[in-house]
C-alpha cells in the first residue's frame, strides 16, 4: 500500500483553482443547465447580470442621470439572500424609506401625527455576488466616472419597474395620468400604490424608451404623441378633448446616485474579490 501526504498549501491551491473555474465558467454552465432543464430558468435568473445598469449612454444635462451602469457587470446573487427586502432577480437590497412622522400626544390622550415627507425615497445595495476581478474593475470605473456621489444615473429596480403587476406586461390602461380639458397637451407619468382606501401617487420621471403605451378614453393611441424619457412627460400633438381620461402603461428606471464617496474593494485570491457595499440613493426633485 502506497502512502502519500497532502500539504495544506496543495489543498489551498486546489480549492483556489476550482473556485476560479467555477466563477469564470458560470455563464456557460448556466446555459447548459437551462438547455437541459428549462424549468430552472426562474432559479438561475438570480444570477443575472447588471441589466439594470442598462448602457453607458451619453450624459444628459440633468446631473448625468441618463447614464446607466454597464450590462457586463455580473451580480451572481446568493440564493440565501432571498428575503423580503431583497430583489431576488439580481440579488440586491431594496429599501423604500420614509421619514419618521412627527408625533405628539395631547394631555387628554389622543395622538397627533404629521408626515415630514410627502414621498418615500428608495435605497439600494447592489454589492451582492460581485466577485471576478473584471467585474470589480468595471464597478470601480463606473464609480470613478460618476465622481462618487456627484453625478446621478438611471437604475432599473427589478422589484418595481412596471406600471402594472410584476408578472404582467404594461398596457395602455394601467395608470391614469390626467383628464383632458381641450387645451392642455402635456401630462406627467405617475404610478399609484393603493391599499384599501389609501393611495400614494409616485411621479415617474424616467420612463424607458419604447415601452410606453397610451390610451384616450380607453382607446389605445398608436401615434399623435411623443415622450420625453428624461422628464417623464408625454406631449400630444392635439390637446385631448374635455373630460377624456388619459391612461398609460410603461416601464421605468429610477434616478439614483452613489450614497458613498468610498468603495471598499477587497482582493481575496487570484482574480477573485469583493466589495463590501455599493449603496445607491434615489434622487428626488
Amino acid at each position: 500500500m502506497h502512502k502519500f501526504t497532502i500539504s495544506m498549501f496543495e489543498i489551498f491551491h486546489a480549492v483556489k483553482h476550482f473556485l476560479n473555474f467555477l466563477f469564470i465558467n458560470m455563464p456557460t454552465i448556466q446555459a447548459q443547465v437551462l438547455a437541459s432543464n428549462p424549468e430552472r430558468t426562474g432559479i438561475l435568473r438570480a444570477t443575472a447580470t447588471w441589466r439594470s445598469l442598462r448602457c453607458c449612454a451619453a450624459a444628459c444635462p440633468d446631473q448625468n442621470q441618463q447614464v446607466q451602469q454597464p450590462h457586463s457587470v455580473s451580480l451572481r446573487a446568493s440564493f440565501l439572500l432571498r428575503a423580503v427586502v431583497i430583489c431576488c432577480k439580481n440579488g440586491r437590497r431594496v429599501s423604500p424609506h420614509r421619514s419618521p412622522p412627527e408625533t405628539s400626544a395631547r394631555l387628554s390622550g389622543p395622538e397627533h401625527a404629521n408626515a415630514s415627507w410627502a414621498n418615500s425615497r428608495r435605497r439600494y445595495d447592489v454589492a451582492y455576488g460581485i466577485r471576478r476581478a473584471d467585474d470589480l474593475a468595471a464597478v470601480v470605473a463606473f464609480f470613478e466616472a460618476r465622481n462618487g456621489r456627484l453625478h446621478g444615473f438611471r437604475f432599473k429596480d427589478w422589484s418595481d419597474y412596471k406600471s402594472c403587476a410584476p408578472s404582467q406586461t404594461p398596457g395602455p390602461l394601467d395608470q391614469p395620468i390626467g383628464t383632458g380639458n381641450g387645451s392642455v397637451t402635456s401630462f406627467a407619468f405617475m404610478k399609484r400604490y393603493t391599499s384599501g382606501n389609501q393611495t400614494w401617487t409616485r411621479a415617474i420621471t424616467k420612463p424607458v424608451a419604447g415601452s410606453v403605451r397610451l390610451a384616450l378614453g380607453g382607446v389605445e393611441q398608436a401615434s399623435g404623441w411623443s415622450v420625453d424619457t428624461t422628464t417623464g412627460v408625454v406631449t400630444f400633438g392635439t390637446a385631448p378633448a374635455a373630460g377624456i381620461e388619459i391612461t398609460a402603461g410603461f416601464e421605468f428606471d429610477v434616478p439614483v446616485r452613489f450614497d458613498s464617496d468610498t468603495l471598499d474593494v477587497t482582493l481575496d485570491i487570484e482574480r477573485l474579490g469583493s466589495i463590501t457595499s455599493i449603496p445607491l440613493l434615489e434622487i428626488r426633485r
